[in-house]
């Protein structure tokens, strides 16, 4: 109980520090990990807006963000998870948000979008394994 009283204290009383962002994030994953899907993605939340805007946390974002669109795509809330990665998959940056993309797109049946996101993310990948996969994941579109 201690814990979550020192937790709790730090993020409400020190919200801006990095200790409070790497809090959040280690007890979000945590959570996730244990399946506490909705406290998980409470946490994320909370980092997302602590690290949005001009004077934010581009890591810590990106990493709330992705978190939470998995959790969303698992949940099946695929239009709340094509949401949390809008802000990256809009532009051509990173191929592991494009891979997502195009596995949320593949769950909402929305094929041709997918394979916008998989053609993206097979160029933007330099290792040869993954593009492999993303390869075998344009070949089993529909």
């Amino acid at each position: 109980m201690n814990a979550q009283i020192k937790f709790d204290e730090l993020i409400t009383l020190y919200k801006k520090t990095g200790y409070t962002k790497i809090a959040l994030l280690e007890v979000a994953t945590k959570q996730a990990s244990n399946g506490d899907i909705e406290g998980a993605l409470a946490k994320y939340s909370l980092l997302i807006d602590l690290t949005d805007g001009f004077k934010g946390n581009k890591i810590y974002n990106k990493l709330a963000r992705v978190s939470s669109a998995r959790l969303l795509a698992s949940k099946e809330q695929f239009d709340e998870a094509l949401a949390m990665l809008d802000k990256y998959s809009t532009s051509t940056t990173n191929a592991y948000i494009h891979e997502l993309t195009g596995d949320i797109l593949v769950k909402k049946e929305q094929s041709s979008l997918a394979k916008e996101q998989y053609l993206k993310a097979e160029d933007l990948y330099s290792d040869e394994t993954s593009k492999s996969i993303v390869a075998m994941k344009l070949a089993n579109l529909k």
